[in-house]
């Protein structure tokens, strides 16, 4: 398993984008699949950061796992403390919930097997590759 943990801005998200391409060309992906990778984590990662809050605290964690000729990428957003608890719809209200619906769609239209799920603890994104040097 391979992970990696960063502030909850903007300005990481390039970050999260080279650990995720480097992961992948080490576990033998194909460079379009890397490439649609990077696009989909990008994604998550700012809808992770979004839906944090201003000021937010805990970091977005990101992690690769071989596992069974696949790898598996989770992406996790924390909320800002104070917002736990409330529901989803409340933060930053419909233009935030519609921008995370349009990342939830372009990455499902990259990853149909993509798995998404949004709680007042935060946001999680889950997406598969083919990995052709995987772990069984």
């Amino acid at each position: 398993m391979f992970s990696i943990e960063f502030p909850a801005e903007a300005d990481h998200v390039s970050t999260a984008r080279i650990f995720s391409a480097a992961v992948a060309r080490h576990f033998g992906c194909d460079a379009a699949d890397i490439e649609d990778l990077k696009i989909a984590l990008s994604e998550a990662c700012s809808s992770a950061i979004s839906h944090a809050g201003r000021s937010a605290q805990q970091p977005v964690r990101l992690v690769a796992s071989p596992s069974g000729g696949m790898l598996t990428f989770v992406v996790n957003g924390h909320r800002k403390r104070e917002l736990e608890g409330r529901a989803a719809s409340d933060f930053g209200g419909e233009t935030n919930q519609h921008m995370l619906a349009l990342s939830a769609e372009l990455i499902a239209a990259l990853f149909p097997d993509a798995e998404f799920l949004d709680t007042p603890e935060g946001t999680f994104f889950r997406i598969s590759v083919p990995a052709n040097n995987a772990t069984p």
